[in-house]
């Protein structure tokens, strides 16, 4: 087995959108739903939002481990803004205020926001790396 871990690149944004669907038990679905057209997979729309250059669900912000050549997981970590505007907690839905919450009370600090893998990885020591 060989193990590569590199920095995310704009053509992994189909696969950290997979994976986000796999570490955010619902939450990634949730936001994207509205940005879905047709019967387009909600992946699609999670990959056009991971292929931001800004925001802090980018490929900017992830790292992939490979195993074989194939990406096997992510991680999506970044430094939370040190101070930002009060959002109204009531406009969020309230399956993701505690988050946000939690978020606010450790302004500046390094977020690890997401970490998955695809089911055929796990439990191969690359997390261990």
């Amino acid at each position: 087995m060989e193990l590569e871990i590199r920095t995310a690149q704009q053509y992994d944004c189909f696969a950290i959108a997979e994976l986000a669907l796999m570490a955010g038990e619902g939450i990634p679905a949730h936001f994207w739903e509205s940005g879905r057209t047709g019967d387009e997979p909600i992946e699609a729309v999670g990959a056009r939002n991971a292929a931001s250059e800004d925001e802090n669900f980018s490929y900017r912000n992830a790292h992939l481990a490979l195993i074989d050549g194939k990406v096997a997981g992510m991680l999506l970590a970044y430094r939370l803004p040190a101070s930002e505007e009060s959002d109204d907690l009531n406009d969020l839905p309230e399956f993701i205020r505690p988050l946000v919450e939690l978020e606010k009370c450790v302004p500046d600090s390094f977020y690890i926001n997401m970490v998955a893998s695809y089911p055929e990885f796990r439990s191969q020591g690359s997390a261990q790396r």
